[in-house]
Parts: C-alpha cells; sequence; structure tokens
C-alpha cells in the first residue's frame, strides 16, 4: 500500500534551535538542504541528509540495542519529545512488537490490614 503524499506548504515563524527543540517540527536528518538553509540550520545538524525510512531504521536499531523494555520504553519516550513524526512512524512499522512496551498500564495493589 503506498503512503499518501501532501503537497501542502505550512509557514512556520520557527528558526534554529527554536525548531529542532520543537517535536512537532523537528525532523531530524530529514531537513533537505534547502530547508536547512530557510531555517538556519546549516551547521546544527550532521552533513548527511536522511529520509524518514533511513531514520526509522537506525531508530529502530538503537531500540533493539536496548536491552529491557523499561529501557526501550525510555527510548521510545525520549523519541516522542524530540521527534514525533519518527516516533508515530516507528511505531506504525512496529506496532504489535511495540505495543506492550509503551502500553504501562498502572496497577493498584489493595493493602490487607486484617
Amino acid at each position: 500500500m503506498a503512503a499518501a503524499t501532501s503537497n501542502r506548504i505550512v509557514r512556520v515563524a520557527l528558526r534554529g534551535d527554536a525548531i529542532l527543540t520543537n517535536p512537532h517540527w523537528n525532523k531530524g536528518t530529514a531537513f533537505n538542504l534547502n530547508e536547512r538553509k530557510q531555517f538556519g540550520l546549516i551547521g546544527r545538524l550532521p552533513y548527511q541528509v536522511n529520509t524518514l525510512d533511513e531514520q526509522c531504521q537506525r531508530a529502530y536499531d538503537q531500540l533493539l540495542s536496548r536491552d529491557t523494555a523499561l529501557r526501550k520504553n525510555s527510548f521510545l519516550q525520549s523519541l516522542k519529545d524530540q521527534n514525533t513524526v519518527l516516533f508515530y512512524q516507528l511505531l506504525r512499522r512496529h506496532l504489535r512488537e511495540l505495543l506492550p512496551i509503551i502500553y504501562t498500564p498502572t496497577e493498584v495493589h489493595v493493602l490487607s490490614f486484617w
């Protein structure tokens, strides 16, 4: 199934660190060279431009290097705080595997005073 693409232009007033620290607008290394110039990101990102697919594979490899579900959850929460597009793309691609890691129900323990 092919993903739908959007040619919609969104104007963003953020530049530099402000765009990189906003998880909704941060694309990490997926900013192309033109976007890096427009948003004042030259020198703030590694030179290599990566696609979302490449970023997603790298993030998944990093996730797999975590040895416990708790560490994987911590990695995913950090990713979500930095780059929500990448977080949800990774989640979408590996939903069955990651759902038990991101779903953390609250346990209620009833203490007995008998």
